[in-house]
């Protein structure tokens, strides 16, 4: 401990200098050494917290290249191309299936139903027309790629529900 010994350490000291006075010279002559601090430990922490991010970034990067390769081999045969929520429980889909648009309606409580079909090539134009100078609008898209405009459908077909 720090300072001059005990008595109980003096004579733990004298009994092992009587026994081995090569040990008792030894352990005189060794200093006491601090207790270790807490800076040590912290750089050990913030070094295996590093080593841990950095290995989460690597197998990140992976698994995204990989997954990309994983799309280009094999188009996905469903895609959302626009999505409008009208309020907070009902929502309506631009989908597009194994080459065909549908516009769907989508509640909450209730599956999804079909209101309509659209042209997929005046689907395709009109995502291509509103391009990456400005986010295309659901509307636009909608209005450019209806086959038969809502007000000339017969009653019951394909409307809202």
């Amino acid at each position: 401990m720090g300072g001059a010994p005990t008595q109980l350490e003096g004579a733990a000291l004298a009994l092992a200098a009587a026994a081995r006075p090569e040990l008792a010279l030894a352990a005189a002559a060794q200093p006491e050494l601090a207790p270790p601090g807490y800076g040590w430990a912290l750089l050990k922490l913030l070094g295996a917290l590093l080593l841990v991010c950095a290995l989460a970034y690597v197998v990140l990067r992976f698994l995204r290249r990989q997954l990309r390769a994983a799309r280009a081999l094999g188009a996905p045969s469903l895609r959302v191309i626009e999505h409008l929520p009208l309020s907070g429980r009902q929502s309506l889909y631009l989908v597009e299936a194994a080459g065909r648009c549908f516009l769907l309606g989508a509640g909450e409580g209730s599956a999804p139903a079909k209101l309509a079909e659209l042209d997929p090539e005046a689907v395709r134009r009109a995502e291509a027309e509103s391009g990456a100078a400005r986010r295309r609008s659901f509307w636009e898209i909608l209005s450019r790629g209806a086959s038969t405009p809502p007000a000339s459908r017969p009653p019951g077909e394909g409307g809202p529900r």
